[in-house]
């Protein structure tokens, strides 16, 4: 979401997510947890599997400063993982790393021009400004 620019006095907020689906219930789930969510299998996250299918999920969101205006938006991409280990993938050696970091990227921007479109740059804009009214008060 780094495109919207917002600055630390403007409310952006983000939250995303990795997810894989269950082999043995097809549920996503994060591939933060070593169970399953629904069917409490343990998930091998660490072992080499053929093909392993991950979800990419972002979902952004602008405040104004009163609360009053809120803008959000969501995003999610599926990717196919060859050869799926999650320990090569943290460590940044995995053939498709950099595939996969671009696609991240995408998804991050995507969301960012959909709450551009919805007003968030107006919000961002209008921040920025009242920040900069109060330190020209305060230099003078």
């Amino acid at each position: 979401l780094r495109v919207l620019e917002g600055g630390c006095k403007v409310p952006i907020a983000s939250r995303c997510d990795i997810l894989f689906k269950c082999k043995y219930c097809n549920l996503w789930n994060s591939i933060e947890t070593d169970e399953c969510q629904a069917c409490y299998q343990k998930t091998d996250n660490d072992d080499d599997e053929k093909n392993c299918e991950l979800r990419f999920y972002i979902y952004g969101l602008v405040l104004s400063q009163d609360g009053n205006t809120k803008i959000e938006a969501t995003e999610s991409k599926s990717f196919i993982i060859n050869d799926y280990n999650l320990s090569k993938l943290n460590k940044r050696n995995h053939n498709q790393y950099k595939q996969i970091l671009e696609m991240s990227r995408e998804i991050g921007e995507n969301v960012a021009n959909k709450l551009k479109a919805q007003g968030a740059q107006e919000i961002i804009d209008h921040i920025k400004q009242e920040a900069l009214k109060e330190i020209k008060t305060k230099n003078t």
